[in-house]
């Protein structure tokens, strides 16, 4: 067993940051005391291993190891902007040149690793944004340099300035820390023992400071605002996960109402119908991902050009004629299955594999990234085709279409959602207004509670009754608000699985109807009369509608 002693900062809302003095620099976030406590094991493991990795001395570790609260201090920050900082009583200690290099030492290994983790990213991801007042990955290195400065200047009246104007992000990230650590090489005997309250550039005029206390706070706050890069690249990934399924979904909508003669027989565009279009779409999806475990796995120099235009023409037409005669739902099937095998590949890469610029054999520099743009795009190109292409069609036309279409339309539109849904953190997803004053667990629950009416009529359906409902519903918005106020006191966890069953019951209640019970006619629990093929667009599309909501609210 190995012990450790460690020291907490409680914040007004109860979150908690923990750390080991003795190992400066391993610390933790986490939103209470106790799961602070429960998760600093599992932090000193991981300290322990990045210290190997940098040639220091590992810490002889015998597993299990414990930890116990020895100081807790109530403050205000480090958990917001402007937030004081406590200085512990062991902090008090004058300050070693020994310790001042390990503490350097350190905070030159977290500056490699922050380099590592920037250097694949280009301009136009660096500067993006992920939402309205949030930060950008080079705001947030102008940020990290200003603080070093920051740091020291608690320590010093007049810290050399570093001026920013004309300078790089990383120049400047460079010259502050440079200056930072000049200064910090050549504190003297009464600074590296001294207690200061610095009264300059500070918005907590009591707080106290050591040169300890600002040494621990420069190794910290590098490391937090990594994982806040990685916060941001990992809301980047969102949005680009969040696209391909946007673009998919509003694809396979395109399909609905058509028979599958229509989608079979009838040309899109010349010598393609939808059929072929979706077996050339499966077709290109397979292969990029084949490219991308190529570059995933080191054989970067297996790729082949596709050629010219003449080349790309020429590959259109020889899968045109590989797949002219296979039926509809092989062509969709296709389309499905290849797509997700492009998500999987997708999701085993890393944020620097993702980013990184390669260059391909003949030349040409590219990123997955790219490619991943490459791939909703052409659902979109493929989509518009289709969309104008069904208005060219008589009416009559549009009526019931496959069910293997409208179960691929359903799972579409949820996953459509669910990747807006992955947007959000937990918390937000029970404070954040997303749909006027709702939030996005009263979305859900709303969502739930229309495609609860839609089971019942498919049951009722199912067992070769007609439908029929309890009531009329004579004014939708307080059906709305009686049901959202019905599940006020709803866990999130409750909500959402019910979410997920009552879709997964539609699927299976969808499949167990007989095609030709789609052009029966019923009357709607809002006194309108139609037919079930009709009815079962419902709940796609409104979900779909709630996730163009929630796309604005989550991009505002």
């Amino acid at each position: 067993m190995t012990h450790f002693d460690a020291y907490l900062e409680v914040g007004e809302s109860g979150a908690c940051m923990a750390r080991i003095l003795t190992l400066p620099g391993c610390f933790l976030r986490a939103k209470s005391r106790a799961a602070a406590l429960s998760e600093l094991p599992d932090v000193i493991l991981w300290y322990d291993e990045w210290l190997r990795q940098h040639g220091e001395p590992g810490l002889d570790l015998e597993e299990p190891i414990t930890v116990t609260a020895v100081v807790t201090a109530d403050v205000s920050g480090p958990f917001d902007p402007g937030g004081e900082a406590a200085l512990f009583a062991s902090e008090l200690e004058p300050i070693t040149d020994a310790e001042i290099n390990r503490f350097l030492r350190l905070a030159s290994y977290n500056r490699a690793e922050l380099l590592g983790l920037i250097r694949p990213l280009s301009p136009s991801v660096r500067k993006w944004q992920p939402g309205a007042g949030q930060m950008s990955i080079d705001a947030i290195l102008r940020h990290m340099g200003r603080a070093d400065l920051w740091y020291v200047s608690r320590l010093l009246a007049a810290p050399t300035p570093v001026d920013e104007a004309g300078l790089t992000v990383r120049q400047f990230l460079d010259q502050a820390r440079a200056t930072a650590v000049a200064h910090l090489q050549t504190l003297s005997d009464a600074q590296k023992r001294e207690r200061f309250i610095p009264q300059h550039d500070t918005g907590n005029l009591q707080e106290p400071w050591t040169a300890r206390k600002a040494l621990r706070r420069m190794l910290e706050h590098e490391r937090e605002h990594m994982q806040h890069i990685e916060k941001v690249l990992a809301q980047w990934r969102g949005r680009l996960l969040a696209e391909l399924a946007a673009e998919r979904a509003n694809l396979l909508w395109q399909l609905n109402g058509l028979d599958e003669t229509t989608l079979s027989q009838a040309p899109v565009i010349e010598g393609w119908t939808v059929k072929d279009l979706l077996a050339h779409i499966g077709a290109w999806d397979a292969f990029h991902t084949e490219r991308t475990a190529l570059v995933m796995h080191g054989r970067l120099h297996e790729i082949k050009p596709v050629g010219e235009r003449e080349g790309m023409d020429a590959r259109n037409q020889n899968l045109l004629h590989l797949f002219r005669d296979v039926p509809f739902t092989f062509a969709l099937g296709i389309c499905l299955k290849e797509r997700s095998g492009y998500r999987a590949t997708l999701s085993r890469l890393s944020n620097a594999e993702l980013h990184r610029e390669i260059r391909l054999p003949w030349g040409w520099r590219t990123r997955l990234r790219v490619w991943a743009g490459w791939r909703a795009r052409h659902d979109a190109v493929h989509a518009a085709q289709i969309s104008q292409w069904r208005q060219t069609l008589p009416k009559e036309s549009k009526r019931a279409g496959p069910k293997s279409a409208l179960s691929a339309i359903y799972k579409a539109s949820r996953r459509e959602f669910v990747a807006l849904v992955e947007l959000l953190d937990e918390e937000e997803r029970l404070t954040r207004p997303v749909c006027g004053v709702w939030t996005l667990k009263d979305v859900v629950g709303h969502l739930l509670d229309w495609e609860q009416l839609g089971l019942t009529a498919l049951r009722q359906i199912c067992a070769g009754q007609t439908p029929e409902f309890d009531a009329i519903i004579p004014d939708f918005d307080a059906f709305n608000n009686a049901n959202a106020a019905a599940r006020q006191d709803q866990p999130w966890p409750d909500v959402w699985a019910e979410f997920v069953a009552a879709r997964a019951q539609m699927l299976s209640l969808i499949a167990e109807v007989d095609a030709s019970q789609m052009e029966r006619a019923f009357t709607t629990p809002w006194g309108t009369t139609i037919w079930l093929y009709r009815w079962l667009l419902i709940w796609p599309g409104h979900e779909r509608e709630h996730a163009r909501g929630l796309r604005d609210s989550v991009d505002s």
